[in-house]
């Protein structure tokens, strides 16, 4: 793995362990930032692995759109539309806690 691209992975997955940690003690806006971080950076890390690079955004529709073109996988797309209203919670827990 390429240093960017184990970089991705690492922080995505040190996210996801602590989102873990926080939601276990009751900390659920905590958890809920380091869930958005950890999706985001996993995200990225697939789209790196495909382009050698990411975009620098937090949206997810549009890391979404990049990831779908990139695979040519329709179902990325529709996944992402399935569950809009959970995406759209994170990325609120993303600017609430900025």
């Amino acid at each position: 793995m390429k240093g960017k691209e184990k970089f991705l992975k690492k922080r995505g997955i040190e996210f996801w362990q602590r989102a873990k940690e926080y939601f276990k003690k009751g900390r659920f806006n905590l958890s809920a930032l380091d869930v958005e971080q950890a999706v985001q950076l996993f995200l990225k890390h697939l789209i790196f692995i495909k382009a050698g690079d990411f975009p620098k955004t937090h949206n997810f529709g549009k890391l979404f759109d990049e990831l779908s073109e990139i695979y040519n996988s329709k179902e990325i797309k529709n996944f992402y539309e399935d569950h809009i209203l959970e995406f759209k919670a994170l990325e609120d827990a993303y600017i609430k806690s900025r």
